[in-house]
């Protein structure tokens, strides 16, 4: 019978040596306790090639086995178990940390629960496992609650990260439980003066504005990020920053400000001691500002191959650290590029390979980008407004003035010139409502292509539409836009009764758009 109550408290399945260590019966009596069990049908043996275990043949046979254990033998037996694993070599011990936190939190050791569940939650968002690291950290949350005061903030912090990031990727970026969490943990960190805790935090709060389009929110938090990372001397910190300050700055259309930012990044970044941050900050610095720099420089420069090189670079990186969230963010980048190029069947490729990663590790956010780039290379418009529908809906804003506009060309390409202005003209009202003017340019030279298509053109609002797109793309450094608006420019003007703009590929003046 205490054979049985004691295998109950390590669990379902036990292991032999974990049993035999923790029992205070010598070996042959439990062994032959062990050996009446499975004649009985109570447990059976699984034989392996290190150490046997058994398994109870019914959970609720395990329950009654434990259940008939005293609440005192009982949180005995889980600090026994709790101890004897803690001292395991580390190998073993990383493939048991929330085995062992249970443990402790069974024994009411809440200290050991808490260091080693968070330990275990880090572990399984880093394996992409984000249910059970969300279920894990808030059930942290729960033991926290049982330390003393002092302790509570630091670890609740510390954990908080991890819950934030573990929704990110369920959820969506923008989901307003992210919000909840993010604005919990930024509660926390009020009045700590220690860049090490508030950066991430901020950090994550400023993402999640980033993603919902609260574009000035996000210059606040990016601000303030800007001037705690030069304060603190952990240089990892100011990659981190500058490196969601080049974001802040591409999708305020300030191409200048951003490859500048994002140089900054890549000079500084440190493989050896910046390979946590995606584990820190939900996203690797250098993938991230790699990626953002291969899409800022395709428009503020004419060299495609450049700006593929970088882009692959990311993806490539991302593989190597094994980030699943980084590696989405990189790919869903490269897609954007195969897009501005007109490659349906390089942005179909990279896309189906996203939405393959996302369907395993579920990424939901990145799931409704790649699929809005899909409908655009299969020229599937129900499918691009069933996504578009499904991207609000999780308060993903981010971009939407730029994804928006992908059915409307692919209106355009089926001759239905007036469905594609009523898009682009949703498209540019969608920038001033949410403050997002980085791919104006581009959408005011779409509206002039087809106003142009029209049956009765209206030259002046073509051409007024083509100066303001040079205009804008000059003053943001869009080199490539600003050329493009140019080349389209001076082909309406030669044609007297022009009845389309002969409109450059996105990529160089001498390819036509669709």
């Amino acid at each position: 019978r205490e054979t049985a109550q004691l295998a109950g408290a390590i669990g379902r399945e036990f292991d032999y040596a974990l049993l035999a260590a923790v029992a205070l019966a010598d070996e042959a009596t439990l062994q032959a306790d062990l050996d009446e069990l499975v004649a009985a049908g109570l447990i059976y043996r699984q034989r392996r090639v290190r150490d046997d275990s058994y398994v109870f043949r019914h959970a609720l046979i395990r329950d009654a086995a434990y259940d008939a254990m005293p609440r005192r033998a009982q949180k005995q037996t889980h600090a026994r178990i709790a101890h004897w694993l803690e001292q395991r070599p580390p190998a073993q011990l990383q493939s048991r940390l929330a085995q062992l936190a249970h443990h402790f939190a069974l024994a009411e050791q809440y200290g050991g629960a808490v260091r080693y569940g968070t330990d275990a939650a880090l572990l399984l968002l880093e394996r992409a496992l984000h249910d059970d690291a969300i279920v894990l950290a808030e059930t942290v949350l729960v033991w926290i609650g049982e330390l003393a005061t002092p302790e509570r903030r630091p670890a609740e912090i510390g954990i908080s990260r991890i819950l934030t990031h573990a929704l990110m990727s369920k959820y969506g970026w923008a989901d307003a439980r992210v919000k909840e969490a993010a604005e919990r943990a930024l509660r926390l960190i009020e009045g700590i003066d220690d860049a090490r805790r508030t950066v991430p935090t901020l950090w994550a709060m400023a993402f999640y504005h980033h993603v919902a389009s609260n574009r000035e929110s996000v210059r606040t938090l990016t601000a303030q990020l800007l001037l705690l990372s030069a304060a603190s001397e952990e240089g990892g910190l100011g990659v981190a920053c500058h490196t969601m300050h080049g974001i802040a700055c591409w999708i305020d259309g300030g191409y200048r400000q951003a490859a500048a930012a994002f140089e900054h990044v890549l000079d500084r970044y440190d493989a050896a001691e910046h390979a946590n941050h995606g584990y820190v900050f939900g996203l690797d610095s250098r993938v991230w500002a790699m990626a953002g720099l291969a899409n800022v420089r395709w428009f503020a420069d004419t060299d495609d191959g450049a700006a593929f090189a970088l882009a692959r670079e990311a993806v490539a990186r991302a593989r190597a650290l094994n980030h699943i969230p980084s590696l989405g963010v990189a790919l869903m980048y490269l897609a954007f590029l195969h897009h501005y190029a007109e490659d349906r069947a390089g942005a179909r490729a990279v896309c189906e390979q996203l939405l393959g990663l996302s369907h395993q590790y579920g990424l939901p956010a990145v799931e409704g980008y790649a699929a809005m780039v899909h409908s655009w290379s299969t020229c599937d418009l129900d499918a691009a407004d069933r996504v578009l529908e499904g991207l609000r809906g999780m308060g993903c804003m981010l971009g939407l003035t730029y994804l928006a506009s992908l059915p409307a060309e692919t209106e355009a390409r089926a001759g239905n010139h007036g469905a594609a202005l009523a898009r682009i003209e949703a498209c540019l009202l969608l920038c001033d409502d949410i403050d997002e003017p980085y791919y104006k340019p581009e959408l005011l030279r779409r509206r002039a292509q087809y106003r142009a298509a029209a049956a009765a053109p209206d030259g002046e609002l073509i051409r007024a539409d083509l100066d303001c797109a040079i205009t804008l793309a000059e003053r943001a450094g869009m080199r490539r836009s600003a050329l493009g608006a140019r080349v389209a420019l001076a082909a309406f003007d030669a044609m007297s009764n022009a009845s389309a703009v002969v409109s450059p590929k996105q990529a160089s003046p001498e390819v036509s758009s669709t």
